[in-house]
Protein backbone atom coordinates (compact mmCIF):
# COMPACT_ATOMS: atom_id res chain seq x y z
CA UNK A 1 0.00 0.00 0.00
CA UNK A 2 1.36 3.50 -0.99
CA UNK A 3 1.17 6.82 1.39
CA UNK A 4 1.28 10.01 0.81
CA UNK A 5 1.99 12.18 3.45
CA UNK A 6 1.39 15.81 3.35
CA UNK A 7 3.11 18.13 5.34
CA UNK A 8 1.30 21.07 6.12
CA UNK A 9 2.20 25.02 6.61
CA UNK A 10 4.50 25.72 9.40
CA UNK A 11 6.74 22.68 9.24
CA UNK A 12 9.56 24.78 8.09
CA UNK A 13 8.78 26.96 10.75
CA UNK A 14 8.65 24.20 13.41
CA UNK A 15 11.97 23.07 12.27
CA UNK A 16 14.07 26.23 12.91
CA UNK A 17 13.97 27.39 9.60
CA UNK A 18 12.92 31.30 8.62
CA UNK A 19 11.29 30.63 5.43
CA UNK A 20 8.59 33.16 6.08
CA UNK A 21 8.36 36.09 3.89
CA UNK A 22 9.02 38.49 6.65
CA UNK A 23 11.91 36.42 7.55
CA UNK A 24 12.62 37.50 3.65
CA UNK A 25 12.84 41.16 3.73
CA UNK A 26 14.29 41.21 7.16
CA UNK A 27 17.43 39.36 5.35
CA UNK A 28 17.01 41.61 2.04
CA UNK A 29 17.58 44.78 3.49
CA UNK A 30 20.71 43.37 5.93
CA UNK A 31 22.01 41.70 2.22
CA UNK A 32 21.49 45.41 0.74
CA UNK A 33 22.84 47.16 3.31
CA UNK A 34 26.00 44.90 3.51
CA UNK A 35 26.31 44.57 0.07
CA UNK A 36 26.01 47.87 -0.36
CA UNK A 37 29.29 49.48 0.49
CA UNK A 38 31.30 47.51 -2.36
CA UNK A 39 28.73 48.46 -4.87
CA UNK A 40 28.34 51.56 -4.55
CA UNK A 41 32.17 52.30 -4.47
CA UNK A 42 31.98 50.95 -7.93
CA UNK A 43 28.86 52.60 -9.08
CA UNK A 44 28.36 55.58 -8.10
CA UNK A 45 27.20 58.80 -10.45
CA UNK A 46 28.56 61.89 -9.48
CA UNK A 47 25.48 64.27 -9.76
CA UNK A 48 24.70 67.92 -8.99
CA UNK A 49 21.44 69.42 -7.08
CA UNK A 50 21.23 73.05 -8.59
CA UNK A 51 18.26 73.89 -5.33
CA UNK A 52 20.93 72.70 -3.05
CA UNK A 53 23.91 74.04 -4.69
CA UNK A 54 25.77 70.81 -3.85
CA UNK A 55 27.28 67.92 -5.68
CA UNK A 56 26.13 64.57 -4.29
CA UNK A 57 26.83 61.06 -5.36
CA UNK A 58 24.03 58.43 -6.65
CA UNK A 59 23.59 54.95 -6.81
CA UNK A 60 20.90 52.87 -8.29
CA UNK A 61 19.93 49.33 -8.33
CA UNK A 62 16.82 47.01 -9.29
CA UNK A 63 15.00 47.73 -5.98
CA UNK A 64 16.54 51.06 -4.22
CA UNK A 65 18.45 54.70 -5.46
CA UNK A 66 20.86 55.83 -2.49
CA UNK A 67 21.46 59.73 -2.76
CA UNK A 68 24.87 61.04 -0.84
CA UNK A 69 25.84 64.20 -0.06
CA UNK A 70 28.70 63.27 2.41
CA UNK A 71 31.35 61.96 0.18
CA UNK A 72 33.23 60.64 3.27
CA UNK A 73 30.45 57.93 4.58
CA UNK A 74 31.42 54.91 5.95
CA UNK A 75 28.04 52.86 5.58
CA UNK A 76 29.27 50.34 7.97
CA UNK A 77 28.86 52.07 10.88
CA UNK A 78 25.23 53.35 9.80
CA UNK A 79 22.50 52.66 11.79
CA UNK A 80 19.32 50.87 10.11
CA UNK A 81 17.42 54.20 10.52
CA UNK A 82 20.01 56.03 9.03
CA UNK A 83 20.76 53.78 6.14
CA UNK A 84 16.87 53.89 5.10
CA UNK A 85 16.66 57.63 5.33
CA UNK A 86 19.05 57.28 2.14
CA UNK A 87 17.44 55.39 -0.11
CA UNK A 88 13.68 55.67 -2.38
CA UNK A 89 12.22 52.80 -3.96
CA UNK A 90 12.70 52.08 -7.49
CA UNK A 91 10.84 49.54 -6.86
CA UNK A 92 7.14 50.50 -5.98
CA UNK A 93 6.58 46.26 -5.46
CA UNK A 94 9.17 45.87 -2.48
CA UNK A 95 7.89 49.53 -1.53
CA UNK A 96 3.55 47.80 -0.96
CA UNK A 97 5.51 44.57 0.95
CA UNK A 98 7.91 46.82 3.41
CA UNK A 99 4.78 48.61 3.87
CA UNK A 100 2.92 45.83 4.47
CA UNK A 101 5.63 44.52 6.57
CA UNK A 102 5.34 47.62 8.90
CA UNK A 103 1.97 48.06 9.47
CA UNK A 104 0.52 44.26 9.66
CA UNK A 105 3.99 42.73 10.59
CA UNK A 106 3.86 40.03 7.84
CA UNK A 107 3.41 39.82 4.15
CA UNK A 108 1.42 37.48 1.89
CA UNK A 109 3.11 38.13 -1.61
CA UNK A 110 0.82 36.35 -3.39
CA UNK A 111 -1.97 38.30 -2.40
CA UNK A 112 -0.26 41.35 -2.43
CA UNK A 113 0.96 40.87 -6.22
CA UNK A 114 -3.00 39.96 -6.59
CA UNK A 115 -4.03 43.38 -5.24
CA UNK A 116 -1.30 45.17 -7.46
CA UNK A 117 -2.80 43.36 -10.25
CA UNK A 118 -6.63 44.46 -9.36
CA UNK A 119 -5.35 48.16 -9.15
CA UNK A 120 -3.54 47.86 -12.26
CA UNK A 121 -6.64 46.85 -13.88
CA UNK A 122 -9.16 49.34 -11.76
CA UNK A 123 -6.55 52.17 -13.27
CA UNK A 124 -6.59 50.79 -17.13
CA UNK A 125 -10.79 51.16 -17.13
CA UNK A 126 -10.73 54.00 -14.99
CA UNK A 127 -7.19 56.23 -14.56
CA UNK A 128 -5.35 56.06 -17.86
CA UNK A 129 -2.92 58.34 -16.49
CA UNK A 130 -2.27 56.33 -13.21
CA UNK A 131 -1.97 52.81 -15.39
CA UNK A 132 0.84 54.89 -17.40
CA UNK A 133 2.35 55.54 -14.64
CA UNK A 134 2.64 52.05 -13.26
CA UNK A 135 1.51 49.10 -15.93
CA UNK A 136 1.17 45.78 -15.57
CA UNK A 137 4.21 45.07 -17.34
CA UNK A 138 6.30 47.00 -14.72
CA UNK A 139 4.90 44.96 -12.03
CA UNK A 140 5.74 41.92 -13.56
CA UNK A 141 8.88 43.02 -14.12
CA UNK A 142 9.61 44.44 -10.26
CA UNK A 143 7.78 41.04 -8.71
CA UNK A 144 9.82 39.03 -11.42
CA UNK A 145 13.25 40.59 -9.43
CA UNK A 146 11.74 40.30 -6.08
CA UNK A 147 11.23 36.51 -7.28
CA UNK A 148 14.73 36.43 -7.87
CA UNK A 149 15.46 37.74 -4.81
CA UNK A 150 13.19 35.40 -2.47
CA UNK A 151 14.98 32.32 -4.75
CA UNK A 152 18.19 33.39 -3.46
CA UNK A 153 17.12 34.01 0.42
CA UNK A 154 15.35 30.68 0.16
CA UNK A 155 18.87 29.05 -0.75
CA UNK A 156 20.55 30.36 2.25
CA UNK A 157 17.86 28.64 3.87
CA UNK A 158 18.34 25.55 2.47
CA UNK A 159 21.78 25.67 3.53
CA UNK A 160 21.25 25.42 6.44
CA UNK A 161 19.50 22.07 5.95
CA UNK A 162 22.41 19.46 7.76
CA UNK A 163 22.62 15.77 8.40
CA UNK A 164 21.35 16.50 11.64
CA UNK A 165 18.10 18.09 10.58
CA UNK A 166 17.54 15.68 7.70
CA UNK A 167 18.33 12.78 9.93
CA UNK A 168 15.25 14.08 12.71
CA UNK A 169 12.98 14.55 9.32
CA UNK A 170 13.27 11.30 8.58
CA UNK A 171 12.74 9.60 12.26
CA UNK A 172 9.99 12.16 12.63
CA UNK A 173 8.39 10.84 8.94
CA UNK A 174 8.80 7.55 10.42
CA UNK A 175 6.98 8.26 13.50
CA UNK A 176 3.90 9.56 11.94
CA UNK A 177 3.95 6.75 9.63
CA UNK A 178 3.73 4.13 12.89
CA UNK A 179 1.30 6.48 14.47
CA UNK A 180 -0.83 6.40 11.12
CA UNK A 181 -0.57 2.79 11.04
CA UNK A 182 -1.48 2.33 14.79
CA UNK A 183 -4.42 4.23 14.22
CA UNK A 184 -5.93 3.04 10.94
Amino acid sequence: MNRIILIGNGFDLAHGLETSYTHFIKWFWKNQKENLPSEIQNNWIQKYDADKEKSYLLYENDFISVVNYDFNIQFENLSDESFKSMISYTNQFLKNIDNNVKIKNWVDLEELYFEQLINCKNNYNNNREAYNLYPVTQLNKEFKSIRKKLEDYLKTQNDKINDTFQKELVENIKKITQLYTILT
